[in-house]
């Protein structure tokens, strides 16, 4: 364990920690709340709508967060993600949902381990050396990935992960931090602290589907029946906010 005092000094550039904490966790709550409410509008019991909108969300809404910010842009990742990531100073941002409950954060995993992601630990430390019977020293996993220039990014920046858990009720808890890949499980061994990220402090009920089944069941007509509500919680002015290509 290194000392991550102050793992986040000069890592943003002109953004104080606190600006990009805040940015961060009202982004996971867009995606949760946009989540939510499209699995409401599929009017189905199974999660199918809810996981693959948060998965998109996840990175879309993170982008939304910084656009036009300074010293933040999007680089794309290639081939192996779907979407861009998002680039804050020195720190390259990965968004990722670890647990459907709550649950200790230094137990999670990344998902679905491919060589996009195997590159972008070339970013983060190394796993610590497993030491055999005989004294000598072994890379677990894929060991120390290697460096190189990938997406063009500067040889410090460094790979800041956001293991999150959500459900449709809401979002549950969010981290960011430093951490190694230990094998193509996608565990992780911190480097830091996983240091919490302000989220909502109450889950709200997901009631949209049960509201849409009642309406079915009274309505005499497509046009009639009492329309669903989305609980959401509103979105921040941003109206005074610079807007601009990254």
């Amino acid at each position: 364990m290194i000392n991550d005092a102050h793992w986040t000094d000069n890592l943003f550039g002109n953004l104080e920690p606190d600006d990009v904490q805040r940015r961060i966790s009202q982004a996971l709550q867009d995606m949760n709340d946009n989540a939510r409410r499209a699995q409401g509008d599929a009017n189905s019991r199974r999660k199918h709508t809810y996981g693959i909108t948060r998965y998109n969300n996840s990175h879309e809404r993170l982008q939304e967060q910084f656009e036009g910010v300074e010293g933040a842009y999007r680089i794309n990742a290639g081939k192996s993600f779907n979407w861009d990531l998002v680039v804050v100073g020195k720190a390259l941002l990965y968004p990722f949902h670890y647990a459907h409950q709550h649950k200790d954060v230094r137990e999670a995993k990344i998902p679905n381990v491919h060589q996009g992601i195997v590159s972008l630990f070339q970013f983060a430390p190394p796993p610590t050396p497993i030491v055999d019977i005989f004294g000598e020293e072994h890379m677990p996993g894929y060991g120390p990935v290697e460096p190189g220039r990938l997406y063009g990014l500067p040889r410090d920046t460094r790979l800041v992960l956001i293991p999150f858990a959500s459900n449709d009720s809401g979002l549950l808890k969010a981290y960011w931090g430093i951490a190694a890949l230990v094998d193509e499980t996608g565990a992780l061994e911190w480097t830091t602290t996983p240091e919490p990220l302000p989220v909502a402090s109450v889950t709200r009920p997901m009631l949209d589907m049960v509201r849409r089944h009642g309406a079915t069941r009274e309505a005499v007509t497509f046009d009639s029946g009492e329309a669903p509500v989305a609980e959401l919680s509103p979105k921040p002015d941003q109206a005074d906010e610079a807007r601009g290509p990254y």
